[in-house]
């Protein structure tokens, strides 16, 4: 991967250079974009382009459309990953400027977009939801459904019609295997989690996946969202965090655990579900029989802190991860809240843990 360059500094690009990595920002002068452009007309190797773009504004949409105009050019570009800066403020004119641009890009057989600009879904509450945004959004999928391989999204303030639209979009987008999705500070309905659920099952060729849900769940959610997941029989990652303190009961660890049981190609698994009514009867032997059973699964990370989970149960917990056979990697946090009884013997989880055969790292935090 090459350094990051500004557009200022197209006189120091490598005529043989394969990938390049570019930051496009508002202050990009009509000039500078004009040398670069005549620049990149020559790169005859380039295979890869990254594109950072931040702080931009409404009048860089004609500059975006230029841009991967020219760089459509390059006869040996395969490779587009595109990532919008946290902070930037994004208009329904600078997606649509995007899509324009990448409809030139004809030999594009991999595009990545990091969608992580809060700020761009944020709806007025007595309208429900930023229509024209989400539809823009949904447009670019639409139009390069063959393209996109990974994508990453951050839907904040999203009504619950915002998200139906958008998964919509996503379904279309067959050839997806990496998905990192967020959503936060929304209302989102039974019917938007059953989306969610049913997109994540129509991914066929789905090998990463991200949650990060960042509203209150019940375990009917998360029921429906395990009958999705697990569908996903091609997922080697997992990684699901709730850091919302919810209501969940042992009964979404047995969805959680009859799910994963059902991924046969999971090698990295990470479960976060902190301050929930986990441990009123007993977790342990449910979560711990499913991890062991995934033959392939090489590291585990499972936050459980401020939940009820008693030192028995940890124990049980402990006791059936050891069985795992590939596992080299365990970090396990058991924390209790701060009015609770903290568990009274660590040293025996981490004896108990020990036992697994291939154990490389381990962390027991109580």
């Amino acid at each position: 991967m090459g350094n990051l360059i500004t557009f200022s500094q197209s006189s120091i690009i490598d005529q043989d250079c394969k990938e390049l990595n570019l930051e496009f920002n508002q202050k990009l002068s009509d000039k500078q974009l004009q040398s670069f452009c005549q620049k990149i007309c020559h790169l005859q190797k380039l295979n890869v382009l990254r594109l950072s773009f931040r702080n931009l504004s409404t009048n860089s949409q004609q500059k975006i459309t230029k841009l991967l105009k020219e760089v459509a050019t390059c006869p040996s570009l395969q490779q587009i990953e595109i990532a919008f800066d946290d902070e930037s403020t994004i208009q329904q004119e600078i997606v649509q400027a995007l899509n324009q641009g990448l409809n030139h890009c004809q030999n594009i057989n991999f595009l990545e977009i990091n969608f992580y600009c809060c700020d761009f879904w944020r709806y007025d509450k007595e309208n429900s939801s930023n229509d024209s945004n989400v539809k823009s959004l949904s447009g670019l999928l639409s139009s390069n459904s063959n393209k996109i391989q990974s994508i990453r999204f951050s839907l904040f303030w999203i009504s619950n019609s915002g998200l139906l639209m958008v998964l919509s979009s996503l379904n279309q987008c067959s050839n997806i295997n990496n998905l990192h999705l967020q959503i936060g500070k929304s209302v989102i309905f039974v019917d938007g989690i059953q989306s969610v659920s049913q997109s994540i099952s129509n991914l066929v060729n789905l090998k990463t996946l991200q949650l990060q849900l960042h509203f209150k769940l019940t375990d009917e959610y998360i029921k429906h969202l395990c009958e999705g997941i697990q569908k996903s029989k091609q997922l080697y990652k997992f990684s699901f965090t709730l850091p919302e303190k919810s209501q969940l009961t042992d009964n979404s660890i047995q969805f959680i655990s009859e799910a994963i049981v059902q991924l046969p190609k999971l090698q990295l698994l990470s479960i976060s579900l902190i301050e929930n009514n986990f441990g009123e009867q007993s977790i342990g032997q449910i979560l711990g029989e499913s991890i062991s059973k995934c033959q392939n699964l090489t590291y585990l990370f499972i936050n459980l802190a401020i939940n009820k989970i008693s030192q028995d149960d940890a124990e049980i917990l402990c006791h059936e991860i050891s069985k795992s056979p590939q596992l080299n990697y365990l970090c396990i946090y058991f924390n209790k809240d701060k009015t609770s009884e903290r568990f009274n013997n660590q040293k025996k989880l981490r004896q108990i843990s020990l036992k697994t055969k291939k154990l490389i790292y381990l962390s027991i935090s109580i």
